[in-house]
């Protein structure tokens, strides 16, 4: 069976409008399955890259809302994260808010 497990990171914003980066970096290979996003969710979500790949994207973003444990979008972040290599998520902020991204995935090899 499978093991489940899930890595997230957080970024902060001091207002509306602020673009950033939540970066998560595994410390183990991982098969990804899917993210959720948490805090008070009120920005958008532009892009996805595993290291070099770009995994999801959307221009100009849609709400972190909807990739919310109760949002309507599911599964869209698939592939394969290896160790040490970064998970970026392009964000925009949509007020002084932290969000959180949680990135569920199962263990490589399990």
């Amino acid at each position: 069976m499978s093991q489940l497990t899930a890595v997230s990171g957080s970024a902060t914003f001091a207002g509306a409008g602020v673009a950033g980066d939540i970066i998560i970096t595994p410390t183990t290979d991982l098969e990804l399955l899917d993210v959720v996003f948490t805090g008070t969710t009120l920005g958008t979500v532009g892009a996805i890259t595993v290291g070099d790949s770009l995994a999801w994207s959307s221009s100009p973003g849609v709400p972190a809302a909807i990739f919310g444990p109760t949002g309507t979008v599911r599964g869209v972040l698939q592939g394969e994260a290896r160790a040490g290599v970064p998970i970026v998520i392009q964000v925009v902020s949509g007020a002084a808010e932290t969000i959180t991204a949680t990135v569920i995935a199962r263990k490589a090899g399990c």
